[in-house]
């Protein structure tokens, strides 16, 4: 109880606000397809280790088979015990 206590005089108190520095804009004008061919490629290079990482990841795995409950009761006490 005296955690929740803390909490919440925790998030009562007022924080001093942190002093947001401004963002260089871009200009709106500027859009890839403005930019040179040889910089389109070197991104393209560049993203590929990321791609196939990603190519990775979203693959789904085949499974081994689970062995069935049937099979494991028959084993009593060894079930845990085997090499």
């Amino acid at each position: 109880m005296a955690f929740l206590d803390f909490l919440k005089s925790r998030n009562a108190s007022p924080q001093q606000p942190v002093a947001q520095s401004p963002q260089p804009e871009a200009p709106a004008s500027r859009s890839v397809e403005s930019l040179p061919a040889d910089v389109k490629a070197q991104a393209v290079e560049a993203a590929r280790p990321a791609a196939k990482l990603m190519d990775e990841a979203t693959t789904p795995r085949s499974t081994p088979p689970q062995p069935s409950v049937a099979q494991d009761l028959g084993k009593g006490r060894s079930l845990g015990m085997e090499r």
